[in-house]
């Protein structure tokens, strides 16, 4: 009843078509026959998987493509066909994963009619994975620096093997059914959706600034790498009075979300981890402080990618280019974020154009390679190389497995 081709002769009753495919997933693929159910499992060859970010505006035309609601005038269409099929082919031959991240899932979440496809086109691209969250990724690398600090050592070379910010096996095969939860967090988008709203406010106003004050590259770069102490403290100040507020209005929701937003839940660590180390619980808070305000954070991977890259807005604005929509928040964390551990990226036009800007080519070295529709062709071709380089025995167990040939 769940075999299913290819058909091959049974070992234990000898039926020469009855030995079929019943499952694939992690390590192993199961073979059964379907007249007596003799049963075989059979060690799937090791692949090394790439790991590939792929921006919402990308998953959101793939989708398209998928269930054939891409309209046939839809800009660029040719191009998502194209990349559809080079994904589809280099994830089905075992080659590469797109992890879906919670950059991804705050979109998806006020996406409005499109979110369970969305989620779904996610699900099914990542093979099993998914990225850490970006404020655990940035946590991470804050450890490391704060035990640097407190042990009087510069600020420590990091180790970016993507697999510590990755749940889930990277170099699992992926299974040929795929089961997944339609858990509804509908409720927190309002949340959400305000939060994003007033974040792109902020950029707005920033923008606008820099704008009239025309600074220098190097003038924002400075103020940005600086920022870590004061931006922090008045996080803090605003979460605070988030909860504050909260509980005032008697809304559980909010006052969790203000009790649990990341830089609340950095605070508290970083209060514990001087109290353990013998500061006194009420100079903690200021030893907090002194912290953030350490020149060393200038290294910290998350805070000088994104300092470099509003830099370089800055000068552009300055310069009388047009202001990015408000979903460049987004582009900058994720950038940040994952470029040092991923193999690539395909982001929004205007941060690869950045990327390739001075001194931004130059100071950030990143693991990850980038592409954009700019270099849509480029990024098409490297997804197919990343399927060709599957060897025999992966493409063979591949179309048994998948049909991908």
């Amino acid at each position: 009843m769940f075999e299913r081709a290819p058909f091959r002769k049974c070992p234990a009753c000898s039926s020469d078509d009855g030995l079929g495919v019943l499952s694939v997933g992690g390590a192993w693929l199961t073979r059964r026959c379907r007249r007596c159910r003799h049963t075989v499992r059979e060690p799937l060859p090791p692949v090394d998987k790439a790991v590939v970010y792929l921006d919402q505006f990308a998953i959101s035309n793939i989708y398209k493509v998928s269930t054939g609601t891409l309209r046939e005038t839809a800009p660029s269409r040719a191009f998502w066909v194209r990349l559809h099929a080079a994904v589809q082919r280099a994830y089905l031959l075992q080659q590469v994963v797109f992890p879906a991240s919670s950059i991804h899932d705050d979109e998806t979440l006020v996406a409005g009619g499109l979110a369970d496809g969305l989620a779904l086109a996610h699900d099914m691209l990542s093979g099993e994975t998914e990225f850490d969250r970006v404020e655990d990724i940035a946590m991470a690398q804050v450890w490391a620096f704060v035990e640097a600090y407190a042990d009087g050592k510069p600020p420590p070379d990091l180790d970016f093997d993507v697999d510590g910010i990755l749940d889930g096996e990277r170099n699992a095969w992926i299974p040929d059914l795929h089961i997944s939860a339609n858990m509804s967090f509908s409720q927190f988008a309002p949340a959400t959706r305000a939060g994003r709203d007033a974040a792109a406010a902020e950029f707005q106003a920033l923008a606008a600034h820099w704008a009239q004050e025309k600074p220098s590259f190097a003038t924002v770069l400075k103020r940005e790498l600086d920022s870590m102490e004061s931006a922090n403290r008045g996080a803090v100040l605003a979460s605070a009075q988030r909860i504050e507020k909260a509980i005032e209005n008697d809304d559980i929701v909010e006052m969790f979300e203000g009790v649990e937003s990341a830089i609340m839940r950095q605070f508290r660590a970083l209060r514990a981890f001087f109290e353990n180390r013998g500061v006194a619980l009420e100079a903690s808070t200021a030893e907090v402080l002194k912290f953030w305000g350490w020149a060393g954070n200038h290294q910290q991977p998350q805070h000088r990618i994104s300092s470099y890259l509003f830099a370089g807005l800055a000068r552009r604005i300055a310069n009388n280019q047009r202001a990015p929509d408000k979903g460049m928040m987004n582009d900058i964390r994720a950038i940040a974020t994952y470029g040092p551990y991923v193999d690539a990226m395909f982001v929004d036009r205007m941060c690869e154009n950045l990327l390739r800007e001075q001194p931004l080519a130059r100071d950030l070295t990143m693991k990850a390679k980038f592409f954009s529709m700019r270099t849509g062709d480029a990024f098409i071709d490297y997804v197919d190389q990343l399927a060709a380089q599957a060897t025999d025995e992966v493409r063979r167990y591949a179309e048994e497995a998948y049909g991908v040939t």
